[in-house]
């Protein structure tokens, strides 16, 4: 949600626009009127060009100099319906929100195309001092937010406290399907999430429209006190997935959330418990080359030689990604060295053929087969030689592969 990528294409539009401009000074030049029109078209677009590359180079004294220009329009918006104070909020430099600000006629409720206002674009991108002096603004239009989950977002535990006292409902969604205690939780607002768990009614296991349970976002986002927290209510799901399947002990492994994934594994979080793909949690933690969660995983009961839906296993994922720390620990656990994919290839085979000669060297020396083919008939020496990994052409060559 983050709004580099919008901002980047409405500069590039303005500056379209600004050339647009000139070749229409060009090609209609039969009267000096006609050029006259054009030249002022550019320097109009210009200005915006220079105004929205000073918001996002946080340029507080470039800003306050444009906007401060004759006719200078601050509440234009882009080809995507973005305006410059939609573009301030989203970039999080509270000094340049207070200079659009103070520019009379904005507007402080412009939407773009996709109904964002300012406000939500602040309080989503977490930058609340520019969220609060937008909620400080007259006439501000909250509607698009749970009252509470804003106060939440910004850590107004006060504010959350009264609301709740005043029959505020605590499990109701925001325009983006998110809802009080799935912010707290994945924000880190550990007091906001405890304030808002103990209230009655507050339904623990509701999940946005991806099917994160606030569970799962203290877990994703690494937060060990509110995974704490929500671990000892009773009725809390701990293994509860999201829309693609992933538990919340699947998520904390697979961002190194060590202390978080104890704190699952200790509540009864399934070890095992694949996504829609087939990854386990051990899928994950090798993958993103976690050894201490592989290690943790392992000792919990995960299945070492667990295939996904490709065929794949931990082993075959920590060698073709280079991850040799994992790769050991998952040898050491009695995984198969020689266990193929659905495509015939070996741990051995997706090492040579990325190059990951450490790698490789631990596989050949844990028994792995040199000359197996995949259902191609090539090995791991027709693959390392073809990517031009030397190293592992040298390694396989030494254990005899042809």
């Amino acid at each position: 949600m983050k709004r580099r990528d919008v901002i980047s294409l409405s500069i590039a539009y303005m500056m379209t626009v600004s050339v647009t401009a000139v070749c229409i000074g060009v090609s209609f030049c039969g009267t000096d009127i006609r050029r006259g029109c054009a030249a002022e078209a550019v320097a109009c677009e210009e200005t915006y060009f220079q105004l929205s590359q000073a918001i996002v180079n946080h340029d507080v004294e470039q800003v306050r100099r444009l906007v401060g220009l004759p006719g200078m329009d601050v509440n234009k918006q882009d080809w995507d319906g973005e305006s410059f104070l939609q573009i301030a909020a989203a970039e999080g430099n509270p000094d340049v929100v207070k200079c659009l600000l103070a520019v009379p006629g904005i507007d402080v409720n412009r939407a773009g195309m996709g109904g964002e206002t300012p406000l939500y674009l602040a309080a989503w991108n977490e930058h609340i001092e520019c969220a609060k002096l937008l909620l400080a603004r007259p006439g501000i239009n909250t509607s698009e937010w749970n009252p509470l989950s804003l106060v939440t977002i910004l850590n107004d535990i006060q504010g959350v406290n009264l609301l709740i006292q005043s029959g505020a409902d605590v499990n109701g969604a925001d325009k983006n399907g998110c809802f009080p205690l799935y912010w707290a939780c994945w924000l880190g607002r550990t007091e906001c999430a405890m304030l808002l768990a103990s209230t009655p009614g507050i339904k623990l296991n509701a999940a946005t429209a991806e099917g994160e349970s606030a569970l799962c976002a203290a877990a994703t986002a690494g937060h060990t006190d509110c995974v704490q927290l929500l671990l000892s209510l009773p009725g809390i799901e701990v293994d509860k997935p999201n829309e693609d399947g992933e538990s919340p002990l699947s998520q904390a492994v697979a961002y190194g959330y060590t202390e978080s994934a104890k704190l699952l594994l200790n509540a009864g979080g399934d070890a095992n418990q694949a996504d829609k793909d087939g990854n386990t949690p051990l899928f994950r933690a090798a993958l993103y080359n976690h050894p201490e969660c592989v290690q943790l995983l392992l000792s919990a009961g995960a299945e070492a030689d667990v295939c996904n839906k490709d065929g794949q296993t931990p082993l075959f994922i920590a060698a073709g990604d280079g991850n040799k720390d994992c790769l050991n620990l998952l040898l050491r656990a009695g995984a198969d060295v020689n266990k193929a994919d659905a495509g015939g290839q070996t741990p051995l085979i997706v090492a040579a053929m990325n190059g990951y000669a450490d790698c490789v060297d631990i596989l050949l020396k844990h028994g792995a087969l040199v000359n197996r083919t995949d259902e191609h008939g090539k090995t791991a020496l027709y693959w390392a030689a073809r990517c031009g990994n030397a190293e592992c052409v040298r390694l396989l060559k030494n254990k005899g592969a042809n």
